[in-house]
């Protein structure tokens, strides 16, 4: 009886991981395939006035990217709405122009006092988050 119960729980701690393994290995594939997509945006990023400045990934559950965008020039609202409406077929692109606008938008609203948008950081994770740092003046 002890010895099934042994072999029981050997048999679920081994299911367990496997499934781990799967979920990590999927986890991979979700930040392979983001990091693809945000590479082949590089051109709209920059028609947005923004510069990819850097990505940090997290291979966890669920898998977390960062993208850290910096304010290089402002565009006007018709260049914005242009940009968004061409990347509306493009999931990842439209997400990441479309948090950029409303950051840009939410900073040009924050009295801030001396500083400006310096960079936005995306969070591409289940919630996805939205961050933005502020530079002194020049």
């Amino acid at each position: 009886m002890a010895e099934e119960i042994i072999n029981k729980i050997k048999e679920t701690a081994t299911t367990m991981m496997e499934i781990a393994e799967d979920l990590r290995d999927s986890g991979f594939d979700i930040v392979n395939t983001k990091l693809e997509e945000i590479n082949n945006s590089i051109s709209y990023i920059s028609k947005s006035g923004f510069t990819l400045k850097g990505i940090d990934t997290k291979l966890g559950i669920p898998p977390e990217i960062i993208g850290t965008f910096s304010l290089e020039r402002d565009i006007s609202d018709e260049e914005w709405e242009k940009l968004i409406a061409e990347t509306s077929e493009l999931q990842t692109v439209n997400l990441i122009l479309k948090s950029l606008n409303k950051a840009e938008q939410i900073a040009g609203k924050l009295k801030v006092g001396a500083f400006e948008l310096d960079s936005v950081s995306i969070l591409f994770s289940i919630p996805p988050g939205i961050g933005m740092k502020f530079k002194p003046k020049k």
